[in-house]
């Protein structure tokens, strides 16, 4: 009786209540949580990208972005303040960012420690770019050709992390080689192919002082590479003889499946040569090389190339005298020990270089008459292997020493780059534009320079003049360069800077 007296007394107190007061009950709320939604746009800068550029995302979602720079940037931070990459976000409101990068430094400092400085200035003819285990080398000869002084072929390994180009010559070399002046491009190629590059090197020699109406000369300089360095390597009868070298060139002339070498050779003071003036086949038999000697040339020679001049599968060695009258192009056959005049109207040219471009319409020869005193000597062109000869109409004003061939604006033809642009026609101090030095091969069998030069920055080297460029390899964003500066007072670099320029 009790306890359904005290429910009537409950049930009487709560009937008595306003119907305008309700009792405090808890109930859901009416906002859906996930149905709220933030939107996120991140925009990146010039110089890179980013992984999300935009998305709606419910709140209290978590999400990362990241940026990306672009080859040659840095990423330097968030337009909020921010630096962490990737950064964590927490969508509780709509959110707009931007990604920013900057320039990445490609100023190397050259670091001279592992030797002491160079006494003597760069020499642009005889400069190398490899990589070997993926580490970027550049090699460097010091030399000058009326000095008395000597100074090393020296190694330069690229610290990207530190921005320094360090000398590693006593460490990379086994054994150092002392050059007077070299001559011709440094070959770098797999003579006796075991996976890693080898060099070869003409040393021409000192021209300070005569012996008997001679020059002293210089060596063949080859070194093999390997996974520790470079061995020089020593081959009787040619590489300890020293002669006065001026040019060579590379090929399989024998179809062999060995790179050979052919070598112009002068007598020096202390050795001598059929007719003072000749030219040997460096033969490769697996990484070992005998000397083929010309015994009696046709005529003396300034500058040689491997190249095919008839219908059989084999290379033939075209030579070009250095003459100041009139001069020839003759050919030797060395599988078939015969030789042959080619042209015995070239004209008075003392050739220093000659190159071989291949493109759409066959090959054409380029040769490169000495140009000191600032004549307008003209290059000269054959597209018939010599038989006529003619001024080139699409090159002009032979700028360079050593003549390099590449595909500079990656369309897949050999292009010209004469490296060294200055020469007897301009004073000390200048050095044309940086356009007149590269021809872009069109594929007709003609040049032309390009009429714009930019680097992935958008700097702008169309009529840049300055000090020497030379080329290392192709990127996916344009061709690398290294540009050099700081020789003075020095006479030799302090300072480089990579530079990848596109050409138009």
């Amino acid at each position: 009786m009790l306890k359904a007296t005290n429910f009537l007394i409950f049930f009487l107190t709560i009937s008595s209540c306003s119907k305008n007061e309700i009792a405090p009950v808890s109930t859901p709320s009416n906002t859906n949580q996930s149905a709220v939604k933030f939107i996120l746009k991140v925009e990146a800068g010039t110089g890179g990208k980013v992984d999300i550029s935009e998305g709606t995302f419910d709140k209290g979602t978590e999400v990362v972005i990241r940026a990306i720079p672009n080859n040659y940037f840095n990423f330097s931070g968030w337009n909020n303040g921010k630096s962490e990459n990737p950064l964590k976000l927490l969508m509780d409101k709509d959110i707009s960012l931007k990604a920013e990068f900057g320039k990445q430094d490609l100023n190397f400092v050259f670091n001279y420690s592992e030797f002491t400085e160079p006494q003597l200035p760069l020499s642009t003819e005889g400069l190398g770019y490899l990589k070997i285990n993926n580490l970027a080398y550049l090699i460097m000869p010091f030399a000058d050709l009326k000095n008395t002084k000597s100074d090393f072929l020296r190694i330069f390994q690229f610290d990207e992390k530190n921005n320094k180009l360090t000398d590693k010559t006593k460490t990379t070399f086994n054994s150092i080689s002392e050059v007077g002046f070299p001559k011709s491009p440094l070959f770098m190629e797999d003579f006796n192919k075991d996976g890693y590059t080898d060099i070869f090197l003409v040393d021409h020699g000192q021209e300070n002082r005569l012996i008997n109406g001679r020059w002293e000369g210089g060596y063949l300089i080859m070194y093999y590479g390997s996974a520790n360095g470079f061995v020089k390597q020593n081959f009787p009868g040619i590489t300890d003889k020293k002669l006065f070298y001026h040019h060579a060139d590379v090929g399989d002339y024998d179809n062999d499946g060995d790179l050979d070498i052919i070598s112009q050779r002068w007598s020096s003071a202390t050795e001598r040569v059929a007719s003072d003036n000749t030219v040997s086949i460096l033969k490769n038999n697996q990484g070992k090389f005998e000397i083929i000697n010309l015994e009696k040339p046709l005529d003396s020679v300034g500058s040689v190339l491997f190249t095919n001049l008839d219908d059989d599968p084999y290379l033939e060695v075209l030579c070009a005298t250095y003459r100041n009258d009139q001069g020839s192009l003759w050919s030797w056959d060395p599988m078939a020990n015969t030789t042959n005049v080619v042209n015995s109207k070239m004209g008075p040219y003392e050739i220093h270089d000659i190159i071989e471009i291949s493109n759409a319409k066959g090959k054409r020869i380029l040769l490169f008459p000495e140009d000191y005193q600032g004549t307008k000597t003209p290059i000269l062109s054959t597209t018939d292997n010599g038989k006529s000869i003619s001024n080139a109409s699409d090159m002009f004003d032979f700028q360079g020493r050593d003549m390099i061939v590449k595909d500079f604006n990656g369309d897949g033809l050999e292009d010209v780059f004469t490296y060294y642009g200055n020469d007897g026609e301009w004073t000390s101090s200048s050095y044309g534009p940086l356009t007149k030095s590269i021809y872009l091969n069109t594929g007709n069998n003609t040049f032309t320079n390009p009429i714009e030069v930019k680097d992935i920055f958008s700097k702008d080297f169309t009529n840049y003049v300055g000090k020497l460029f030379y080329p290392l390899e192709p990127t996916p964003e344009g061709f690398k360069f290294l540009r050099f500066e700081e020789f003075w007072p020095s006479p030799f670099p302090k300072l480089a800077e990579i530079v990848i320029l596109k050409f138009k």
